[in-house]
């Protein structure tokens, strides 16, 4: 089964009930908002959790709870989901699957949305598909990996209908990130203050 939430995603929209619920605590209202939208998430999932334990199949059921990007809000002078920047790289990775990862493990290594194939189709005994990039973290969450990515490239290239995202060229390391911003009209990179 795939199930794609449109939460936490524009238009912003959330329950009333969760709103209110929140506003002690979060008195600004954008995001007060995306709380309880995650809120909402929050009760969605469990009821799918629910329904798996219910019919037996929860042992047995493979859940990879992840998003298609993070989203700069203002950091580094910029506001997008397209950046090189951490907060637009970072996307959760949530894993459940008995026999496998134990509960609460964590793992501190850099995967990718290009993964998710190689892993799902290695945890269900598929052969896996030719001339994929994407490597299976299987062996990473179950005993490690010495020979895991310590480095990628990123690149996005600029599109008319987001005119405030540049192109993007980036290298992430284990320790390090270098984010360039090329124009593609020969000018000088604009960030070259933040390196």
């Amino acid at each position: 089964m795939y199930l794609a939430h449109w939460g936490v995603h524009t238009p912003l929209q959330a329950l009333k009930s969760d709103y209110d619920a929140l506003a002690e605590e979060i008195p600004d209202h954008r995001q007060r908002v995306y709380a309880a939208m995650i809120r909402a998430l929050d009760r969605s999932v469990g009821e799918v959790l629910q329904a798996l334990q219910d019919n037996g199949v929860d042992e047995n059921t493979l859940i990879i709870f992840t998003s298609d990007n993070g989203l700069l809000e203002g950091e580094h002078g910029m506001v997008d989901k397209r950046t090189g920047h951490d907060p637009s790289l970072h996307i959760p990775l949530v894993v459940r699957y008995p026999g496998l990862i134990e509960a609460g493990k964590l793992v501190d290594a850099q995967t990718l949305t290009l993964d998710f194939a190689s892993t799902i189709l290695e945890i269900c005994q598929v052969p896996a598909l030719p001339k994929t990039q994407g490597k299976s973290w299987k062996k990473l969450v179950s005993s490690g990996d010495e020979d895991w990515r310590t480095s990628w490239y990123y690149e996005y290239n600029y599109e008319k209908q987001f005119p405030y995202t540049p192109n993007v060229r980036a290298l992430r390391t284990d320790r390090w990130k270098y984010i360039r911003y090329p124009h593609g009209d020969g000018s000088p990179a604009r960030h070259l203050a933040e390196l």
